[in-house]
């Protein structure tokens, strides 16, 4: 099984358009100042992120996973974080798929994710301390 995901933004087409059959070329757009139709606005309107699984049956129906992007992003996947991706993962996709499923996905930010979050340099003296304790660490 494949699973990827995408966006798509709602303004980037029209639903439903009344179209000219007897526009020919640019030439007769020009000339004679008819339309060649309206253009989608790029890039406006609401944004839904969506994420699907396949193969060459088709997609997993039962473990789509689509939602309405909240935050203005240049890029919609950084909408998805690991825990809400790891919450779609448990509960929709595994109990969709086959026994002895093999799943292939990219490496996208929310496919990973860190069991605890490790001390940095930046830390401030007393949280390392506090966690080191909680770790049974001893500290000096």
């Amino acid at each position: 099984m494949y699973t990827d995901g995408s966006w798509v933004n709602t303004g980037l087409f029209a639903n439903k358009v009344w179209a000219d059959s007897t526009v020919n070329s640019k030439r007769q757009v020009l000339v004679e100042g008819v339309s060649t139709g309206i253009t989608a606005p790029r890039g406006r309107g609401q944004r839904f992120a969506l994420i699907r699984v396949g193969n060459e049956n088709g997609f997993v129906a039962e473990a789509k996973f689509t939602f309405l992007c909240k935050r203005n992003v240049a890029d919609a996947h950084d909408e998805i974080c690991g825990d809400i991706y790891e919450k779609w993962f448990t509960e929709q996709l595994l109990p969709s798929l086959p026994n002895y499923s093999v799943i292939i996905m990219d490496n996208g930010s929310y496919h990973s994710g860190k069991l605890e979050v490790l001390p940095r340099s930046n830390w401030r003296k007393d949280d390392i301390r506090l966690w080191s304790e909680n770790k049974h660490i001893p500290v000096e």
